[in-house]
């Protein structure tokens, strides 16, 4: 073989071979069309609205383009965050109340008046009023105390982590808690709770 050829050859190799290396790998988001379903007791609308994001990107930005550039988010690359944020409801001024949004340092009863509607909306047998704060705790300090209450329950409270300074807040049946994990870890989405953090 000529050599200049064989160096050549060699050097087009080079070349793929980082070019794959840079290509970035793509994550199937279909499976927040089943955690949707999870986190709002398989309610049609907000699937539908998930499965809009999921499928059709451009779409769901004409029907929530107002709400999309009200924060800044972009559908084809932060499908995620985007159903964070639309499932938890009034305080992120969305349609689908299913869980809570809350600011790190927020008051324990603030928290549970986030959560409230969630509650409502799944039909949960929860009564949020029955938790007290000693010392009017905030925060984590407060989410530890929702955690520890409902326990006794049920139901677990979940954290979907989106790399900010805010929570996205959930209670779900302990029976759905699993298949949350799974389904998170599929997609590189951090979802933990309390008790798994300090295990």
């Amino acid at each position: 073989m000529n050599l200049f050829k064989f160096f050549k050859k060699k050097k087009s190799e080079e070349i793929d071979t980082n070019v794959e290396q840079e290509v970035e790998v793509k994550i199937d988001y279909s499976g927040l069309i089943e955690i949707t379903r999870l986190l709002t007791e398989n309610n049609a609308e907000a699937i539908e609205a998930i499965h809009h994001l999921v499928d059709d990107p451009s779409g769901f930005e004409q029907q929530f383009g107002e709400w999309l550039y009200e924060y800044d988010f972009s559908p084809e690359h932060q499908p995620d965050i985007i159903t964070a944020f639309i499932l938890t409801g009034s305080n992120v001024d969305s349609p689908y109340d299913f869980g809570g949004y809350i600011d790190w340092k927020e008051e324990g009863n603030e928290i549970l008046w986030s959560l409230k509607p969630g509650i409502i909306n799944k039909k949960y047998p929860i009564v949020l009023d029955d938790i007290k704060f000693l010392n009017d705790e905030c925060g984590q300090d407060a989410i530890k105390v929702i955690d520890s209450f409902l326990k006794k329950t049920e139901y677990l409270l979940v954290i979907w982590d989106v790399n900010g300074d805010c929570y996205n807040l959930f209670i779900i049946p302990k029976s759905k808690w699993q298949r949350l994990q799974e389904l998170g870890r599929a997609m590189k989405i951090n979802i933990w709770c309390v008790e798994s953090a300090e295990n």
